[in-house]
């Protein structure tokens, strides 16, 4: 009598439990901006790696609209955590402040916003220029800034068969380990979205 009792007891207590913490769990929808994106790439990118973290359920980026929806739940991940892998990923969740912008005119302003958009994609290998970045630096519009944009995507490409070349060729020539190195050189470098090119000429490390 006294074991049905407990076992019982103990039932009723677990359900109880379970039920409390599904009372608390709630799915929530959060809008993040995502600023320093080029391109569709970098968009699924960011998702995968925010659909990685446990809890979130659903990540969708736009380039476009430069932002990620994001639905998860609140009791295994919480926004700061979300935001945080964003940032981890290479990109802001915050747009960069000016200094100084009650004293400085308009156009000085315009070339601050400009200078801090990205030469360098940050989520391709190391000498992949970004599209709208540079674009945006050569303040380019309409019909030349399209074209621009085109001939960053064919640039792109031939960087990349290059180096894809140049890895199959490694393998065939260096040890595993020296390939393994080769390819951190290779690597997307997470301050192309900020500094562009280094002063001396060279890629950011």
């Amino acid at each position: 009598m006294t074991c049905s009792f407990l076992r019982g007891s103990l039932f009723s207590g677990a359900v109880f439990l379970l039920s409390t913490v599904g009372a608390f769990a709630a799915e929530r929808t959060s809008d993040i901006k995502v600023y320093g994106m080029d391109c569709q790439r970098c968009a699924t990118g960011v998702a995968g790696s925010l659909k990685s973290l446990k809890g979130v359920k659903i990540a969708e980026v736009s380039v476009e609209k430069a932002q990620a929806i994001v639905v998860y739940e609140d009791t295994q991940v919480t926004l700061e955590q979300i935001k945080k892998r964003v940032e981890e990923s290479g990109y802001s969740t915050t747009p960069k402040k000016a200094e100084n912008t009650i004293a400085k005119p308009a156009a000085v302003l315009a070339k601050v916003a400009t200078d801090s958009q990205p030469v360098w994609c940050p989520t391709k290998s190391k000498g992949q220029l970004c599209g709208h970045g540079t674009a945006d630096r050569l303040s380019l519009t309409n019909e030349k800034r399209a074209k621009w944009e085109a001939v960053i995507q064919r640039y792109n490409q031939t960087v990349e068969e290059s180096q894809k070349s140049l890895l199959a060729e490694a393998e065939h020539l260096l040890a595993p380990e020296q390939v393994s190195e080769v390819k951190v050189w290779l690597a997307p470098s997470k301050t192309a979205v900020s500094t562009g090119i280094n002063n001396n000429g060279t890629f950011p490390q």
